[in-house]
């Protein structure tokens, strides 16, 4: 906790914003849900109707995320990788992305710095958004099951869940 404070008081994390939308800091998760599943999650932010892109690279957010606890926080990150297009290329990106997160680990969609991971990035207030979540399914570690599965969501091939 105490690190949680030190760094929002250097301002590199920011516990008090609201989550990117300008909407109230979602309620917690249930406790139970269901695995994390990659393929769901993506057929979830397609049929939200929200812009965003399937991505794979590596993040490092500008604060130490790794002792903090659940709850809201947010940073930014810098993202050095690929986004995943409709006819199976592959676009090289290096940009910044703003971390919302509510989770830090496992199962959580949880970010692992410096690790090769995928995630899907929300494109809002022109920029990128990552957002960590009780339940979620993304960002995951970038595993050649994981790589196979977004590519095939992402080109309209099989995106069911497992």
């Amino acid at each position: 906790m105490l690190i949680l404070l030190v760094l929002a008081f250097l301002g590199m994390v920011d516990t008090s914003v609201p989550f990117a939308d300008g909407g109230a800091v979602p309620p917690p998760e249930p406790e139970t849900c269901e695995r994390a599943d990659l393929a769901r999650a993506y057929s979830d932010m397609v049929a939200s109707g929200q812009l965003f892109f399937a991505v794979a690279g590596t993040f490092a957010p500008d604060a130490d995320i790794s002792g903090l606890p659940d709850g809201p926080w947010r940073t930014m990150a810098a993202f050095d990788g690929v986004r995943f297009d409709a006819d199976g290329s592959e676009t090289p990106i290096e940009t910044r992305v703003l971390i919302d997160g509510s989770c830090a680990a496992g199962d959580c969609g949880g970010l692992v710095p410096g690790e090769a991971q995928v995630a899907l990035a929300l494109f809002d207030d022109g920029g990128l958004r990552i957002e960590t979540r009780p339940c979620g399914a993304t960002p995951v570690a970038a595993t050649p099951e994981a790589l196979e599965v977004i590519s095939s969501c992402v080109t309209g091939g099989d995106c069911s869940p497992n």
